[in-house]
């Protein structure tokens, strides 16, 4: 995995610039899906000082790469535009939804269709903009590396014991069953965006199964993330330690990262689900 990274790293695809928009939009998606922002505004804090020193230590691996590669004016630009983010308030999760009716989602997956009744509209947009931007073949990347970020918010809450048993099977194939509607239904959404790339850049067509792989690790990460730390109604917002370990992607030395914290997860939620799942099925 480590040598498929590089190969990326070393493409055009992943130049200084690409880094840079990377960087910026999944700090804005994190800021925008964060569901603290309530809790934060009755503390007696100064909001935009935590939120400025969060984003830029998560991005302070990129600005050193940056700075090694002399990279001085995107060093900049990307510390600017990152510092404006905090002043962006975004409200996603109204319950009003252009999206009420989604029978083209099992009912299985409960998760996608209470995020797409949530964020559809944000998707919708990114979406039309990814296909509208088609002869970029940056975009069709960045697309799916924002589609991964979301949805993986749509397993920030715990649903009821109820939902957790009606499959009556054991925690592991429980978890893979989770895994598999999950990978399932993303990448069905993301084929055009894969056909997009690959029309428009045959030559680099290797890119797109390790970052198949890739974004394939964090999503089945953020399902073990739920279930490590399940508990019957329960809410806990996962997104900054799947931003952590989307963004270490990008920095081959930390590209091992995921990988291992999948499988650690992967224990703990096997762990936390025996007290919840009968293991004799």
């Amino acid at each position: 995995m480590f040598l498929a990274v590089f190969a990326i790293a070393s493409a055009f695809t992943l130049s200084p610039e690409l880094l840079g928009l990377v960087l910026f939009l999944l700090l804005f998606s994190l800021h925008t899906f964060r569901n603290d922002k309530a809790f934060l505004k009755i503390l007696p804090i100064r909001r935009y000082l935590l939120y400025c020193v969060e984003y830029h230590l998560i991005a302070s691996p990129f600005y050193l790469q940056f700075l090694l590669h002399q990279q001085w004016i995107i060093s900049l630009i990307a510390f600017a535009t990152i510092s404006l983010i905090p002043f962006v308030d975004i409200r996603l999760n109204s319950k009003r939804s252009f999206f009420t009716r989604i029978h083209f989602i099992p009912s299985e997956a409960f998760e996608w269709k209470s995020g797409i009744r949530k964020q559809g509209l944000l998707i919708a947009i990114l979406y039309l903009i990814a296909l509208s931007l088609y002869q970029y073949p940056y975009v069709a990347l960045v697309g799916i590396v924002i589609f991964t970020l979301i949805s993986t918010t749509f397993y920030n809450e715990d649903e009821p014991q109820q939902m957790v048993g009606v499959f009556q099977l054991s925690p592991r194939p429980f978890l893979f069953r989770k895994w598999k509607m999950q990978l399932l239904l993303f990448w069905t959404g993301c084929i055009p965006l894969m056909l997009i790339y690959l029309f428009a850049n045959p030559a680099y067509w290797y890119i797109l199964p390790v970052l198949i792989l890739l974004s394939s690790v964090i999503q089945i990460l953020s399902i073990n993330l739920k279930y490590s730390f399940y508990a019957p109604g329960a809410s806990m917002d996962k997104s900054i330690f799947i931003v952590i370990y989307v963004l270490s992607l990008f920095v081959p030395f930390f590209v091992p990262v995921p990988l291992v914290m999948m499988f650690n997860y992967q224990r703990k939620a096997v762990t936390n689900l025996k007290a919840y799942l009968d293991d004799s099925y």
